[in-house]
């Protein structure tokens, strides 16, 4: 009766031990298993955002941000220019106020790739002075300045100074203030850059005191100096008495940014594009307005 107790005994824990084995094996295959599918699944997830990020860059045209953080953007490309490169810009010195530093970079390396030793053509179209006072008043003035201008040019004279201190915002006079600091003569080879910071330098310490007429006119300097200055350096440049469509800089026909208005905080929103119909619709721009100047000869 004892031996068939203890071979009964013997049996189940024998069974015991088995089940208890199968368990662990049961676990050890469950934790596997998740594993392979948690490995498999930040796998895809990896896999997507790549596919994603190569449908994003295969885009042929897309957004890159707002004036003036567009600037970057247009530096990195004109920096890839091989043969020509077509600006279409309200104004000559545009971005020098809000973003000097990426302005600098700018016009450092569009003199750069004239005076490389396989040169780039550089065409520009940029506004009459006519023209440029309009879009600078309905920038730095507001829309409700021009309207009162047109209807009353000595009442909006004498409130010019007292619109303008209400334009000065606080993202104003923070561009005011780095505008002041920048240093022209900082980077690049050409010094001459540092008439800029002459003209700059006739400005008051702080905006403050600023008037309009005294702002408008540096501007006015900067731009005429610049367009001298790249005249002198084999720059194309034309004037057009009626804005543009869009701002835009086309690289070798293959690449362009361009950037529409938007409301007046913004200014503009630009995109990047290689879509070969846009490239046909600017270089076509181009030709339209040396056509006209030709004809206005």
């Amino acid at each position: 009766m004892n031996k068939e107790n203890n071979y009964q005994d013997s049996l189940e824990l024998g069974v015991e031990k088995k089940t208890e084995k199968e368990k662990q094996n049961t676990l050890r295959n469950i934790t596997l298993a998740g594993l392979i599918l948690t490995v498999l699944a930040v796998g895809g997830a990896i896999w997507q955002i790549y596919e994603a990020r190569q449908l994003v860059n295969s885009i042929s045209t897309r957004y890159i941000g707002e004036f003036p953080t567009n600037l970057p953007h247009i530096n990195k490309m004109i920096s890839q220019a091989k043969e020509e490169i077509i600006i279409f810009q309200d104004v000559m010195g545009y971005g020098a106020f809000s973003n000097p530093s990426e302005f600098h970079k700018f016009i450092t390396i569009l003199l750069e790739k004239k005076h490389a030793k396989n040169p780039v053509k550089i065409k520009m179209v940029i506004y009459e002075p006519k023209l440029y006072e309009e879009t600078r008043e309905y920038h730095f003035l507001g829309s409700q300045y021009v309207q009162l201008k047109q209807f009353n040019p000595l009442a909006a004279e004498q409130l010019r100074d007292s619109i303008f201190d209400i334009q000065k915002t606080s993202k104003f006079k923070s561009n005011y203030k780095k505008f002041k600091k920048h240093d022209f003569t900082a980077k690049g080879t050409h010094k001459i850059l540092d008439t800029l910071n002459r003209i700059i330098e006739s400005l008051p310490p702080k905006c403050d005191t600023l008037t309009y007429i005294q702002f408008y006119n540096t501007l006015v300097k900067i731009g005429n100096y610049l367009e001298a200055y790249c005249i002198s350096n084999g720059f194309e440049i034309e004037r057009a008495s009626m804005p543009h469509v869009m701002n835009c800089w086309m690289v070798d026909n293959e690449k362009a940014i361009f950037g529409f208005p938007y409301n007046h905080d913004t200014d503009e929103i630009a995109f990047t594009t290689s879509d070969k119909h846009l490239m046909l619709y600017i270089s076509d721009m181009h030709k339209y307005v040396m056509k006209n100047k030709r004809a206005e000869k």
